[in-house]
């Protein structure tokens, strides 16, 4: 679920599954995208979404009138588009291009476009911070070189659009060997993990 700008609605999906007793799988049988205000009155539909894309995760314009939202074949983020779609009419449009290995999305208000963090969820893998301005042509690097790999999970602005607040983790993987017969074996043995809030200051947009 997104909140709104005004913080009055709450945008959110709602699926429904079928069973396929032939298989034993369960499809997705409808996807639609939802607003309701914050105590969940006034529950109202916004527009079906094709079942033969998952789509997941969601951003308001600063405007308050539009959602974006990635759309992807299920399970492969390799084939996500961001999309946008109308509050008013329902209407769904391809909002900017992808690119792989963008971990999380913010589209702060007064910045013209979309920031974006860039990297691959691997030991000293670099990050970037990447920004879209809208309507969508190309992504272009602020800042680059950011320590250590960040798989952000959380990526918010401030209400000005000044400041940007992520999540940074780090990884750290301990494997042993095994050999049996022929079969050669690679095992975690231990895991760490750690976050830490990262807070990024932008500059305003006239300098």
């Amino acid at each position: 679920p997104a909140f709104s700008p005004d913080g009055k609605t709450i945008a959110f999906y709602r699926r429904d599954y079928a069973y396929d007793k032939t298989t034993g799988l369960q499809r997705m049988a409808s996807q639609t995208l939802m607003t309701a205000n914050v105590e969940g009155s006034g529950q109202r539909k916004i527009a079906d979404f094709d079942v033969r894309w998952f789509s997941w995760m969601m951003w308001w314009a600063p405007e308050g009138d539009r959602l974006a939202f990635l759309r992807s074949e299920p399970g492969g983020s390799k084939t996500a588009k961001l999309m946008a779609v109308s509050l008013r009419t329902g209407e769904i449009t391809e909002l900017a291009p992808w690119m792989d290995y963008l971990t999380a999305l913010t589209w702060p208000p007064g910045a013209g476009g979309l920031y974006a963090m860039e990297g691959r969820n691997l030991e000293n893998s670099p990050v970037r911070l990447m920004y879209c301005p809208l309507p969508g042509s190309q992504w272009t690097q602020v800042a680059e070189n950011l320590p250590a790999n960040a798989w952000s999970t959380v990526f918010h602005a401030t209400s000005d659009g000044l400041i940007l607040a992520t999540t940074r983790g780090h990884t750290a993987e301990t494997f042993w060997d095994g050999l049996l017969g022929l079969f050669l074996w690679k095992q975690a043995s231990a895991w760490d993990h750690r976050s830490e809030l990262v807070i990024i200051r932008l500059r305003k947009k006239q300098d």
